[in-house]
């Protein structure tokens, strides 16, 4: 840790790019295994930043993507979309080249951080080490699919994505008032695999399942919504009161759904089984509820703590 230490607080750099175990090593204790490496780094940022005399610290994390830490900022995650293993070969290399590419062309720390994130993915996608070539950065940034999807275009990407050993993982729900009830349950659901799928229930569906007066918010504006978060990769929008006949269709490694359902309590739990896939239930936020949310908009309680 000291070698590490002294060997960068000199130079005050203007950023760091330490893998996980770099990272460790300069904290002087583990981040963990998994997921959970993300939220440890993020903890601790101080003590990054201070130990590594830099103004900005990026902790690449493998297949968790990367982490963006600064003083007074919040952190900005990326997320990695690896295939197997195997493939797996300098993408490291790869992040930090692009990103100082980057940002010797004059992109924003943020947006190098993102660009870097997508040219990695673009080199581990190959076998053995490679690289990425600026044609195949300006592809993979130019011609993303959009995140709305039909059906019938969502099965097709997640053909592609399974072609790269891609897990899917999906969930449901209306999603009329985002709030963090649903980010925090949505970045849980995306840690378990390499995509995250939101199929959405459509605004004649929520108007069945919820009643007359709902939604608050169109089917195009939700989509939308859930479409910019970070955390979800594909979104589509169904017309039945169950996601059965696509998860029938789609076939998803993992269903989710929040933590304040059981999996005796779900119809689709008996689908995604009878195909060997995995249903698993994410932390509940109590007290975030947009039902609960919509009735204090309308009695004007909204300033209040529910």
């Amino acid at each position: 840790m000291l070698t590490i230490r002294g060997s960068w607080r000199w130079l005050a750099p203007d950023v760091v790019v330490p893998n996980a175990q770099e990272a460790a090593a300069l904290l002087g204790e583990p981040l963990g295994n998994g997921p959970e490496r993300v939220r440890a780094a993020e903890a601790s940022a101080p003590r990054l930043l201070d130990r590594s005399g830099a103004r900005a610290v990026i902790v690449t994390i493998d297949r968790d993507g990367a982490l963006l830490l600064r003083q007074d900022a919040d952190p900005i995650a990326t997320h990695a979309h690896p295939v197997s293993e195997k493939y797996a070969s300098g993408a490291g290399d790869t992040f930090t080249a692009a990103l100082a590419a980057a940002l010797a062309a004059g992109a924003s720390l943020e947006d190098a951080t993102r660009l870097a994130q997508l040219a990695a993915d673009v080199a581990i996608e190959r076998l053995g080490t490679s690289v990425c070539t600026s044609d195949e950065l300006a592809a993979r940034t130019v011609s993303a699919p959009p995140a709305v999807l039909s059906a019938e275009a969502l099965a097709a990407m997640i053909r592609r994505d399974r072609e790269h050993d891609r897990t899917i993982v999906f969930t449901n729900g209306c999603f009329d008032v985002l709030h963090f009830g649903h980010t925090s349950y949505l970045r849980q659901a995306r840690e378990l695999g390499d995509r995250l799928v939101v199929a959405m229930n459509s605004d004649a569906s929520v108007r069945r399942l919820k009643g007359p007066d709902r939604p608050v918010n169109g089917e195009a504006d939700r989509a939308a919504v859930l479409a910019a978060l970070e955390c979800v990769d594909y979104v589509t929008i169904f017309d039945d009161d169950t996601p059965i006949p696509l998860l029938r269709e789609l076939r998803p490694d993992v269903y989710v759904k929040g933590g304040d359902y059981s999996p005796e309590m779900l119809a689709e739990t008996q689908v995604v089984r009878g195909y060997g896939g995995e249903v698993r239930m994410v932390d509940y936020v109590p007290a975030h509820s947009t039902t609960e949310l919509v009735d204090r908009i309308r009695t004007g309680e909204l300033g209040r703590q529910p």
